[in-house]
């Protein structure tokens, strides 16, 4: 089965908090160090502390941009990934409008200025209503 692209958003999402909180843990621990991040006398196990300890933000981050350019990718290519999501025109004629995963059509317009939206407006309905003519 395919991997939904989410997934990928929130896997990415992952690697960029965990970057950063690496980074402030390599921040304190060279604060706290009394010598070199890496020295020849410090003996191999330092050293390998700190190379894991620098390279932990750098994967992290390296992660975050794969999964950022996957993301990217994915939603520059949707209406080949899925042409049923523009209704309309079709056959790379362009013209159609996209549409949401309910069918609704999306406008990326922002609302004119004065406009306001109005959430849950127009006639309610209760479960029980005897008036209720969608039941």
């Amino acid at each position: 089965s395919a991997m939904d692209i989410t997934v990928n958003f929130s896997y990415g999402t992952m690697n960029a908090v965990n970057c950063f909180f690496d980074s402030i843990h390599l921040l304190i621990y060279v604060a706290k160090l009394n010598k070199p991040l890496f020295a020849d006398d410090a003996g191999f196990a330092h050293n390998f502390v700190s190379a894991m300890m620098v390279l932990a933000p750098i994967t992290g981050l390296i992660a975050a941009m794969v999964c950022y350019r996957i993301d990217k990718d994915f939603r520059e290519n949707q209406s080949e990934t899925f042409p049923m999501a523009y209704a309309g025109g079709g056959g790379g004629q362009g013209g159609g409008q996209q549409m949401d995963f309910f069918g609704t059509p999306m406008d990326d317009r922002p609302p004119q200025q004065g406009q306001r939206q109005s959430l849950f407006a127009g006639q309610g309905y209760r479960l029980g209503d005897g008036d209720n003519p969608t039941a």
